[in-house]
């Protein structure tokens, strides 16, 4: 989780000051294109790299790692080569004619989305590496190397901004940092793998399995390539520039909630890669690491949606948070959701299963552009943008249990009943502690940082005498202070 923590922290700093550089319309342009990058190259594939690196170690067949590294590394270039060459042509298009942006804007737009699609496909070599960082177990190297990417990529954005400069210097930016940290990350899975060679005679069988695996990643990443897409062209074409940037700005805050329970959950993927013959152990893991992030998310998400208001007019401005807190309430769910299916939706991969993940990216894109359709010419606000992303998120949550059942032997019941009585009775616990804070003390940073410790402290208490921790964790937490109260 900490390798999600200095983008966390450093995001925090730049974002106010990225706004103010560049204007509240400008900014949403320039979350337009790191949107375009984010959804159109991050497919996952290189992903595989983990399972494959976990999965061959623990079997013994550590000569199949440079065939199936090798053939996951060509396979990402493809595909990677492939998004850019089809972005780069349907960029002026897009900028035009799809999303209408003021013609001031459209040179910017332009040139920033050019220099993306060669981000992009550093980005997808890159994390073929990262990959093969975490399925090694080397966690370490790669929180080193991720924290200094994002120190890189924030310091220089902000000084940037500082400096007048705009947002193609900002995407040209992220380019070198990109490219930069990628090759680092290659030094160090050479490290890590050391039996890993680059070769073309990868075998028919092998790339046939590479490609079955990441092609049903890249489907899913499609389907919601297009519900995004969707969603920005409504903002904009409805609520132009700085429509996107009441949109956008609350959602990085889910985006940080959803990226923060991903770092933690890619710590247990190759594990669970190593189980897949050891259903009973699998079980096990399965529900000692989904307690932490269901108690991570009641906690974070909770405090958010009473604190989101004040937070983003501390954060960003009062005028911002006027017209942006009642959506990032919907933001703040749908992700909350989506990180509460990110176990199961990892079995379902590690068994080979990702056309599960294929099927429900579908329904959502399917139900969400349906709603987007319905509520574009209605006037519900940016907020019912939100909320038609929300809906098929919440309908697809039986799914987790479909995949309990189909890959774990049966559906977790008894371990999901403890689970939301326990971290719902911590979370409701909190609420009214910081509800009370907000009416009972002067607003301002002081105010908002007694209520958030102070919640979180009251969701901690109630779980523990709730019985939530394992006598382990309590143990293991207790010995990180020389201080014993026996």
């Amino acid at each position: 989780m900490l390798s999600w923590f200095s983008p966390i922290v450093l995001g925090f700093v730049s974002t106010p000051i990225l706004v103010q550089g560049l204007g509240v319309e400008t900014y949403g342009v320039y979350a337009l294109i790191l949107g375009f990058l984010s959804y159109s190259f991050t497919f996952g594939i290189g992903r595989a790299a983990s399972k494959y690196v976990a999965e061959y170690t623990a079997s013994g067949e550590t000569e199949l790692l440079s065939k199936s590294l090798s053939a996951v590394l060509i396979f990402s270039v493809v595909v990677g080569a492939v998004g850019a060459v089809v972005l780069a042509l349907v960029t002026p298009y897009v900028v035009s004619d799809v999303l209408q942006l003021p013609e001031n804007l459209r040179p910017s737009a332009e040139t920033g989305l050019y220099i993306a699609c060669v981000t992009g496909l550093m980005t997808m070599i890159s994390m073929v590496f990262q990959a093969t960082l975490q399925g090694s177990h080397r966690f370490g190297t790669y929180l080193t190397v991720s924290s200094l990417g994002a120190v890189t990529l924030s310091a220089g954005n902000i000084a940037l901004a500082l400096s007048g400069y705009g947002i193609e210097a900002l995407i040209a930016w992220s380019l070198f940092s990109t490219l930069t940290i990628g090759i680092i990350f290659f030094v160090a899975a050479l490290y890590a793998v050391p039996d890993f060679r680059l070769t073309l005679s990868i075998g028919g069988d092998m790339t046939k399995t590479v490609v079955r695996y990441g092609s049903s990643i890249i489907l899913y990443q499609i389907f919601a390539n297009a519900l995004y897409i969707l969603e920005r062209t409504i903002v904009v074409r409805r609520f132009g520039p700085e429509g996107l940037t009441y949109y956008a700005v609350p959602m990085l805050l889910g985006i940080y909630l959803h990226g923060a329970i991903s770092s933690f959950v890619l710590a247990f993927f190759p594990r669970m890669n190593e189980l897949l013959d050891d259903c009973e152990e699998l079980v096990r893991l399965y529900k000692k690491v989904n307690r932490p992030v269901i108690a991570l998310i009641v906690l974070t998400a909770t405090s958010l949606i009473i604190n989101g208001e004040q937070f983003l007019a501390l954060w960003v401005g009062v005028k911002l948070s006027e017209m942006a807190s009642g959506v990032l309430v919907f933001h703040v769910l749908t992700f909350s959701l989506i990180g509460a299916g990110l176990i199961a939706w990892q079995i379902a991969e590690s068994y080979k299963a990702a056309g599960i993940n294929v099927a429900l990216t579908f329904i959502w894109m399917v139900v969400a552009g349906g709603l987007l359709l319905t509520v574009i010419d209605r006037n519900y606000g940016i907020e019912g943008v939100a909320a038609a992303k929300l809906i098929p998120v919440a309908l697809t949550i039986p799914v987790i249990f479909f995949i309990e059942k189909r890959f774990l032997g049966s559906v977790q019941t008894g371990h999901w009943m403890m689970l939301l009585a326990r971290t719902g009775l911590a979370g409701l616990c909190m609420a009214a502690f910081q509800i009370t804070t907000i009416k009972l003390i002067f607003g301002g940073w002081p105010q908002l940082l007694i209520s958030i410790t102070g919640g979180s402290a009251v969701y901690a208490i109630v779980l523990f005498l709730s019985g939530f921790f394992e006598d382990d964790e309590v143990e293991r937490v207790r010995s990180f202070f020389p201080i014993r109260f026996d």
